[in-house]
């Protein structure tokens, strides 16, 4: 039966892949303490987003009541819903996080990628916009992605990062043919829906804001939303707040994790979770917020496990250093994602990026690489079951002193590339990966199914 479910789940992806190479190229493009506060408790928070007090807009500048209701009901209570949870000390999320993590796995199967679209490197960047993360969001739109993990993701000069980037186009992609070449906008709205003003009273992006709108407009006017939460967890997956223990999203050092939740009109909704790995590289001087790091992108159907006030369960996101580089201090991260399934199945998606260091000896480099491996062991471990790790290892398991996947207590999906590869815990079982091409980046997409 699995050898079956496996030919019909790959003859689905292979329809799906050549469906997407065969489109024209731009044709889709247009048990933890309460959380500490940080340090100054200068968040900003919406309030304080809004210029000259233009919080009472005019009624001509509201988005529909219908928006505004569904941020109202599901952004602003979720915010007090999290304060509150904070305050009570989450212990029933505590109890509920042992139980996602060593409860029994029900079966299922995870259709899943790796991808690292290589931030990292200036040219690869230029291509991100216009060729990566087109590629990126039809994968995961018509070739129904469950989850990827993605590596070496960046952020943008104006605030608009690489998660946001791949959500408005799959947001794009999720669109009908007469809306999918037209123009997309954004902005960011307030806790009650009200559009964040400039100085001239029009809807403006506030990169500081949590909350934000994607709004799309056909030729002949018909209109579609995306509406995008983002919320700021510390290395522990606990909330960030401010000095008023107000759950806030900051990106910094106090707070490497950012999860964004982006929901459709249709109801589908995806989940990204971005860890921030310049934020422990050893050198404070090459510290920065939101320069590069790993990504784990749920698909609908997947969901983050949220306590009775819409908390994020702690333990559900782990952010975890693996190790750094020889030469220079550079930090090597993975971030863990639990995720609960339409069938009851859970399982952990995890996003790892191993050390490649040209200025480090061959020597140096195997070993940081093996104590890396060994940490993602180790995470393995604690997450209790039904983990799969998507990485950029830079290395292959087993080969030129690298650790097998057999000696960390995990198993490998059938190679498909040279350093890109997918680990699963033994509890799981990996289909043959295959390569996807396009993209602009110089790494290829890997794709696999996992029986759960």
């Amino acid at each position: 039966m699995k050898e079956e479910i496996s030919r019909i789940e790959s003859a689905r992806v292979f329809e799906k892949t050549e469906y997407a190479a065969s489109r024209k190229a731009g044709e889709t493009k247009p048990k933890e303490p309460p959380t500490e506060s940080l340090k100054d408790g200068s968040c900003l928070s919406q309030e304080t987003t809004l210029e000259n007090g233009k919080q009472a807009v005019s009624r001509e500048k509201h988005p529909p009541d219908s928006l505004r209701d569904f941020f109202r009901k599901s952004i602003g209570t979720m915010k007090k819903n999290m304060t509150a949870a904070v305050a009570q000390g989450n212990m029933e999320s505590a109890r509920a996080a042992e139980e996602n993590n060593e409860g029994a796995h029900n079966g299922g199967s995870l259709h899943m990628a790796t991808y690292n679209v290589a931030g990292g490197n200036e040219e690869m960047r230029e291509n991100f916009k216009d060729e990566t993360s087109d590629h990126l969001a039809r994968q995961v739109v018509q070739g129904n992605l469950d989850a990827v993990a993605l590596q070496e993701v960046s952020h943008r000069e104006n605030g608009m990062d690489y998660n946001m980037e791949l959500l408005k186009d799959v947001f794009r992609e999720s669109l009908p043919p007469g809306l999918r070449d037209g123009e997309i906008n954004y902005y960011s709205v307030d806790d009650r829906g009200n559009p964040v003003l400039d100085g001239n009273g029009s809807p403006k992006y506030d990169p500081s804001s949590s909350n934000v709108v994607y709004e799309a407009t056909g030729h002949n006017g018909e209109k579609k939303t995306m509406t995008l939460t983002r919320e700021s967890l510390d290395r522990r997956g606990r909330p960030v707040v401010n000095g008023n223990g107000e759950p806030v999203y900051h990106q910094g050092l106090e707070a490497p994790l950012t999860v964004y939740t982006a929901r459709l009109e249709n109801g589908d909704s995806y989940s990204m979770v971005y860890g921030n790995s310049k934020a422990s590289n050893k050198d404070p001087d090459k510290r920065g917020p939101g320069e590069y790091g790993n990504s784990v992108l749920l698909g609908p159907g997947r969901e983050i496990p949220r306590d009775e006030k819409g908390a994020i369960i702690p333990g559900s996101v782990e952010y975890k250093v693996l190790g750094h580089d020889p030469s220079d201090g550079e930090a090597r991260t993975a971030v863990g994602v639990t995720f609960a399934g339409e069938g009851g199945q859970r399982g952990t998606v995890v996003s790892a990026h191993l050390t490649a260091d040209s200025d480090a000896s061959a020597d140096e480099t195997r070993e940081a690489q093996r104590a890396q491996y060994r940490a993602l062991s180790e995470l393995s471990g604690r997450r209790g079951g039904n983990v799969i790790i998507g990485g950029d290892f830079n290395s292959t398991p087993g080969r030129d002193g690298a650790p097998s996947a057999e000696d960390l207590g995990l198993e490998q999906a059938d190679p498909a590339a040279r350093i890109d590869h997918v680990l699963v815990s033994r509890d799981a079982e990996a289909g043959q990966a295959r390569v996807v091409h396009g993209g602009g980046s110089d790494h290829e997409m890997i794709v696999t199914d996992v029986q759960l």
